[in-house]
């Protein structure tokens, strides 16, 4: 079953799509090995998960005005 959806979660672990999203979540804001690892093993979840992120980041900052970085840091925009 872990191989039939169209967003592929990362491990065999996901009660839930909630679950998957935390997870997601959780990684790509960790580190770069971590978010490498996420975009390697599921490019769209990864891809989701940049832009959830992104999208609490306009929500909270302002549109466009942070950024996470690699090593999952916020920072000012450039």
């Amino acid at each position: 079953m872990m191989d039939r959806p169209e967003v592929k979660p990362i491990t065999r672990y996901f009660d839930n799509p909630s679950e998957m999203t935390a997870e997601a979540l959780t990684d790509y804001r960790m580190n770069a090995s971590s978010r490498e690892n996420l975009r390697q093993q599921s490019p769209k979840l990864y891809e989701a998960a940049k832009n959830l992120d992104q999208l609490e980041l306009d929500t909270m900052h302002g549109k466009g005005k942070k950024v996470r970085l690699a090593d999952g840091t916020v920072s000012d925009a450039n």
